[in-house]
């Protein structure tokens, strides 16, 4: 009975690990996604709508026309 107790342990652990290392992979696919699209100034789709991405020089550069064309 201790045999069994202890298999059952070690699958329960092997599945955490395996359901962690998805939700990793998962979300590493996510952000590669994101930042290929931004890239290329695709939207990405979450939850039916569209949403476009920028990188921190693209906000920057839009900071600073926004500030131009403010004077």
């Amino acid at each position: 009975m201790a045999n069994v107790k202890l298999i059952v342990e070690e699958v329960e652990d092997i599945e955490k690990k395996y359901f962690s290392l998805g939700v990793e992979v998962g979300i590493k696919l996510m952000m590669d996604k994101i930042q290929k699209h931004s890239a290329q100034g695709k939207p990405v789709l979450a939850n039916g709508e569209l949403y476009f991405f920028k990188d921190a020089r693209q906000n920057l550069i839009d900071i600073m026309d926004d500030l131009e064309s403010c004077k």
